[in-house]
């Protein structure tokens, strides 16, 4: 099984794809080009958080919807808000890699 994982991971894709085009028009505009990479970085490990409640709720979306809701508004609405330059850029690398 880690064999075959690591093959589609590595050759196939996950379907990762049309949400980092979906997520395309924020670059550049709500996000300066100094947080793109981290931002990138973090559309990655959403992904699989979201795969991984969809598959683990038998496909239903209400958790990975509230999940990604309540990232968006926490993060983009209440946190990253208070938070300008250099700092917002320190923070965003803190939440991408995290």
């Amino acid at each position: 099984m880690p064999e075959r994982f690591l093959f589609i991971f590595l050759f196939i894709g996950l379907g990762e794809e049309p949400g980092a085009i979906w997520h395309l028009p924020l670059v550049g505009n709500e996000f300066p080009w100094p947080i793109v990479p981290v931002f990138l970085l973090s559309l990655f490990g959403a992904t699989f958080m979201l795969t991984w409640f969809f598959n683990r709720t038998n496909g239903s979306v209400l958790l990975p919807m509230l999940f990604h809701a309540t990232v968006n508004s926490v993060g983009a609405g209440l946190i990253f808000s208070l938070f300008a330059g250099q700092a917002l850029t320190a923070l965003w690398y803190i939440y991408g890699t995290i």
